[in-house]
């Protein structure tokens, strides 16, 4: 998913409807500083992501946090 996809698909959500996000069992609001610009490999087929590797094309992803 795309960041302008992320945007389209929030668009069907009110837009007063806090957002939270899974951490362990339970959960957690998310906060603007939650998010981080990160650094990894490509995605495989099954949409899987593994950590940035030198010997692997690698791209820049929006992440959200989680256990």
């Amino acid at each position: 998913m795309t960041i302008e996809e992320l945007i389209k698909e929030l668009q069907n959500y009110p837009q007063d409807m806090q957002v939270a996000y899974r951490l362990y069992s339970e959960h957690c609001l998310l906060n603007g500083n939650d998010l981080q610009i990160i650094e990894a490999c490509k995605p495989r087929d099954d949409g899987w992501i593994q950590g940035k590797r030198p010997d692997m094309e690698k791209q820049l992803y929006l992440a959200f946090p989680g256990n």
